[in-house]
């Protein structure tokens, strides 16, 4: 009983977590609390990013959101809700990455000469293609909304994005979700 008085149950969740850095006794039922209230949202990222791998999705997206709770920093522009979310797309980000990008087998000294080099007429195609593509993006995409997914296709985080575009993490997490609404619509095929 002397738990809940500790903690305002009803509190936000900077209260939650000031109170829970201040009182390192009070810290372990309000991270908990933070955790219930949070499990709707990582679970629902979680469904976003995949089918198959929801489950560890969300014990990645429950990870992104211990770290939020630790660093977050309250006298950012930032609010706890809008820094957690960050934090917990990006770590379930990083983990399909992770997964995309090993290879499915190793090879051994005896298969390195089975590799082959892509021809010249592939690769000049492959960059007109890409050319053409660059071209459609800067005139679909507005100035920041640009800069936002160059930075962000060069693995920045959206706090790193926000510190070298001088703007706030939201700002930055908009323009992202303009840029993934505005591509979704470019390779969406023309009925």
């Amino acid at each position: 009983m002397a738990e809940k008085a500790l903690l305002p149950v009803n509190g936000s969740d900077e209260q939650l977590l000031s109170r829970a850095h201040e009182d390192p006794a009070a810290g372990g039922a309000a991270f908990s609390l933070l955790m219930a209230r949070y499990t709707p949202l990582v679970q629902s990222l979680a469904a976003q990013y995949s089918k198959a791998d929801r489950d560890d999705l969300a014990q990645e997206g429950f990870l992104g959101l211990l770290a939020a709770m630790q660093t977050f920093q309250p006298q950012k522009a930032a609010c706890f809700r809008t820094y957690a979310t960050v934090c917990i797309r990006n770590r379930m980000i990083s983990l399909l990455r992770r997964q995309h990008t090993q290879p499915a087998c190793v090879q051994g000294p005896d298969d390195a000469a089975e590799v082959t080099l892509p021809d010249p007429a592939s690769q000049l195609i492959d960059r007109e293609s890409a050319a053409a593509l660059h071209t459609k993006l800067r005139s679909v995409l507005s100035a920041l909304e640009y800069k936002v997914l160059m930075l962000h296709l060069s693995s920045y985080s959206y706090e790193e994005i926000a510190q070298r575009l001088q703007i706030p993490v939201k700002a930055v997490d908009n323009a992202w979700q303009r840029v993934r609404r505005k591509c979704l619509s470019l390779l969406a095929p023309s009925a």
